[in-house]
């Protein structure tokens, strides 16, 4: 039997929750101050701040998956 990783109960052999995130997708809270204006901006955005940075980031200095996988591994390497 499975059981569920916060409260114990048994789950009946199937799996409980979302499958794990891969380290370099994981997201991180980092506390950079910005100029109130471009936070009153993200704030009108339909996406979370984090993903509006990460879109602007990505299409402003042309990042692909492949890039943003190799930063995240060196990264890893790093907190080792």
């Amino acid at each position: 039997m499975t059981t569920c990783k916060c409260c114990g109960k048994e789950t009946g052999g199937r799996p409980v929750g979302r499958p794990p995130v891969p380290f370099y997708l994981k997201r991180i809270q980092t506390g950079y101050k910005i100029p109130r204006w471009l936070k009153t901006w993200i704030d009108r955005q339909n996406d979370s701040g984090g993903k509006v940075i990460e879109k602007a980031l990505v299409a402003f200095y042309g990042l692909s998956d492949i890039e943003k996988n190799i930063k995240a591994e060196e990264a890893k390497k790093q907190l080792e």
